[in-house]
């Protein structure tokens, strides 16, 4: 038999336990309005508020991949097992505990502290302050043929800041996740708008009403400069109780703070370029202060039906349609590799290179390089129904159904996982019955979310074939409740997941996580007790 030098080892931190989570989160708020008259139709409000946002996420057990390598590149020094970066006096290996690794749970079975050597305790801080102030003036200063015009203008002006702090390791990005690097940014700006609602149509035999409006914002951002958004709409209503409505808009999104000044985050992942292959440190992240704002041209189309014979019931489905242009997305590192070995220079300067050609690092801003065309259907329906006294019992129901989502050119519309931007269910809907009895109101909800693939890719190209790629569909079961005590309060309580429904795993996990937290419950079954008090 021949002797074995080498072997490898497809295993590491799942045995070393789950990462604890402890989240706070702090939100102070405070405002002062006013509102008045003007005279005639004329009327004004203003306000300036406050607000803080203070999130604090600290973390134990947290596998440190670095001093993993160092605890099972363990040696024998005489009877003693101990770390190899011990033995050879590396500095940063000072502290190492050797461990076990070999057999089912045996990291528990190594030297006290070995664990503890290897898993690691962090924390990260976000503080987010911003302070508003707007003025504006409604009124109806002329008439149509067919009734008042109505208008609206004022000014806005926001600053808003943000600071992260983070323990040593994570901002070393030491961690294999959960790594958060300080950083800290702000900006202003101040806005103006003009809005107007103008009548053409009142009781004629084509018209029971037909409307008119549009709206202009110019905005002024210290980052990104002045940008105009506008929207131009109508309502036409041929008989009472039926009526269409079409709006078209251009809308804008300013980056983000993180977006602009973040430093992102480093991990070691693959990169081909101009034929070698290397595994390198890599930072696809990193903010960029040169970001566009984000282009959105949006199209709705909408029918409302509101039957004068049938009191208290209301129903509506709209068609939207939203085509966003320089959205703002990391690049790929397959992207960056490919584009440099093809001569492309300016993806040559996001790596670096050793003397002889090979790729030692690679550091990428975030970019306006994306593009999102989604259409879908908007469903709603109401109807309130009088049961004898003061109690009525309301039934609510709202939906959505996603027709395409296209991301770069991918339709991520009924794509139910994790790992991609832009995934969707194809319908997410929710169901509410409403019983008011007197200070009394008690409410029933069912939400539910379509099946869907954990990937539209997968088994689609050879090298993305899989087994199993269905996530099935999931419904929840939520109660809330208020009793109004006077005018001024009411108590609440509420029970979310009542059926403690688990949310659906997918088999094969993304960015660390096997449940897609942004549509399913993660928690599980949840109590919650309040009361709302209404100060003059």
């Amino acid at each position: 038999a021949q002797n074995v030098t080498s072997f490898t080892m497809s295993k590491g931190f799942y045995d070393m336990g789950n990462i604890n989570f402890r989240v706070r989160n702090q939100t102070p708020h405070a405002m002062v309005a006013l509102e008045g008259d003007l005279g005639s139709s004329w009327h004004y409000d203003a306000h300036y508020s406050y607000g803080k946002n203070i999130f604090w996420s600290n973390f134990t057990n947290n596998f440190a991949p670095a001093f993993y390598a160092f605890a099972a590149d363990a040696v024998q020094v005489g009877s003693n097992i101990v770390c190899r970066g011990v033995r050879d006096n590396v500095p940063a290996a000072a502290g190492c505990l050797p461990l076990n690794i070999f057999g089912p749970q045996s990291t528990s079975r190594s030297a006290p502290g070995a664990q503890d050597y290897v898993n690691r305790t962090g924390y990260s801080r976000v503080g987010y302050v911003q302070h508003a102030a707007a003025v504006n003036v409604r009124g109806e200063p002329f008439s149509t043929w067919a009734g008042p015009v109505g208008i609206a203008f004022g000014g806005e002006w926001r600053s808003e800041k943000q600071k992260l702090s983070a323990d040593a390791l994570s901002t070393a990005g030491r961690f294999l996740i959960g790594n958060a690097t300080p950083f800290a940014g702000k900006f202003d700006v101040k806005e103006g708008y003009f809005e107007a609602i103008v009548p053409l149509a009142r009781n004629l035999s084509f018209a029971h009403a037909y409307d008119i409006n549009g709206a202009i914002r110019y905005a002024d951002y210290s980052t990104a400069g002045g940008q105009t958004t506008w929207k131009l709409g109508t309502v036409y209503e041929p008989i009472e109780g039926l009526r269409f409505r079409a709006t078209r808009s251009r809308d804008i999104r300013a980056p983000a703070i993180y977006e602009l000044y973040s430093p992102g985050s480093t991990l070691a992942a693959g990169l081909t370029v101009r034929g070698i292959n290397a595994n390198i440190p890599q930072n696809r992240s990193i903010g960029n202060p040169n970001l566009r704002p984000e282009v959105a041209n949006t199209l709705t189309l909408g029918v409302v039906v509101q039957p004068s014979s049938i009191p208290g019931l209301r129903a509506s489905v709209d068609y939207f349609r939203i085509d966003l242009r320089d959205a703002i997305d990391s690049l790929t590192a397959a992207n960056i590799g490919n584009l440099c070995t093809a001569g492309q220079q300016l993806y040559c300067s996001y790596i670096s290179f050793a003397p002889n050609g090979a790729p030692t690092s690679l550091l990428a801003p975030v970019q306006n390089i994306a593009s999102f065309k989604s259409t879908g259907l908007d469903f709603a329906l109401s109807y309130r129904m009088g049961i004898g006294g003061s109690a009525a019992l309301t039934t609510r129901f709202s939906g959505t159904y996603a027709l395409k989502n296209l991301i770069n050119g991918v339709d991520r519309a009924g794509e139910n996982g994790l790992g991609s931007l832009g995934a969707v269910p194809h319908f997410r809907g929710n169901i509410q019955e409403t019983l008011d009895v007197g200070p009394l109101s008690l409410t029933a909800q069912l939400l539910y979310i379509s099946a869907g693939n954990n990937d539209n890719t997968f088994n689609t190209l050879p090298a993305l074939t899989i087994n199993q790629n269905r996530i099935p569909a999931v419904t929840y079961v939520n109660l809330f409740s208020t009793v109004k005590i006077n005018e001024r309060m009411e108590l609440t309580a509420s029970i979310d997941n009542l059926l403690n429904r688990d949310p659906p795993v997918s088999p094969y996990a993304t960015q660390g996580q096997a449940v897609n937290g942004q549509y399913y419950d993660k928690i599980g079954r949840a109590f919650e007790i309040g009361v709302r008090v209404k100060f003059p």
